[in-house]
């Protein structure tokens, strides 16, 4: 089947559209992309905000096992 230079010359600007378009839509992607990474925690972040998490957490449990388990050892029978 043969075709006309008028049909290839509709191709060829279908195809120049969607090249345009193709390049909107992956410039509007990336733009995205770099609002995410401006925005995410990164994993030292959220190692700091664990470390800062826990580190009152554990300070806790080390001052109740001072104030209570330490007085009932001292009352044990040596």
């Amino acid at each position: 089947m043969r075709r006309d230079i008028s049909d290839l010359r509709s191709d060829v600007k279908a195809m120049a559209a969607d090249i345009v378009s193709l390049k909107i839509a992956s410039s509007s992607a990336g733009t995205k992309l770099d609002h995410i990474d401006k925005n995410m925690v990164t994993k030292g972040q959220l190692s700091l905000y664990a470390l800062l998490t826990l580190l009152p957490i554990i300070g806790g449990g080390w001052w109740i096992v001072q104030q209570y388990l330490a007085p009932l050892l001292k009352a044990l029978p040596h």
